[in-house]
């Protein structure tokens, strides 16, 4: 077939048409399917050119799966999964933290509005209890004056 491409070539550059030649009476220019086998079959052979003998046996002997992927990218693969899963800990560390920082701002928040409420209530006893004192105190010299007057009063008529 190459012999039979290197005497067309050498027909046309002597002026001559390749389906005059006797040699090549029976070439892909006069039968289709032939043209077809010979356009297929350098496709071929050009492809088969074209990769290396060790990418055809490693084909061979492991052939490609779209599925899986190349070995070169399953570590990128591997670091970016790992990148991910870096990423999402840290999400859920930076989460877990904040919630942990507004779970105590709320405790403390409560806690301080509990101890300014027993501080009121504190005060609001001390305050009950000063009015108490004071009330008993009125009351004890209230009845104190009114005791010292009868005695006064009693002594008055005592003396007569």
């Amino acid at each position: 077939s190459v012999r039979k491409i290197w005497m067309a070539q050498a027909v046309r550059r002597a002026g001559g048409t390749v389906l005059n030649h006797p040699d090549l009476a029976n070439t892909p220019a006069r039968n289709p399917a032939m043209l077809c086998r010979g356009i297929v079959s350098s496709l071929l052979v050009a492809a088969a050119a074209s990769v290396p003998v060790d990418d055809w046996a490693a084909m061979v002997q492991r052939p490609m799966n779209p599925l899986e992927p190349h070995p070169d990218q399953k570590g990128d693969k591997a670091r970016h999964k790992l990148k991910e899963l870096q990423k999402h800990k840290n999400e859920e560390n930076r989460e877990q933290r904040l919630h942990e920082n507004q779970v105590e701002e709320e405790d403390s928040r409560r806690e301080g509005i509990e101890s300014k409420k027993r501080t009121a209530m504190n005060e609001k006893e001390n305050r009950q209890a000063e009015v108490k004192a004071a009330y008993r105190a009125m009351e004890e010299a209230e009845a104190k004056m009114d005791n010292d007057l009868k005695e006064h009063d009693y002594a008055e008529r005592n003396a007569r």
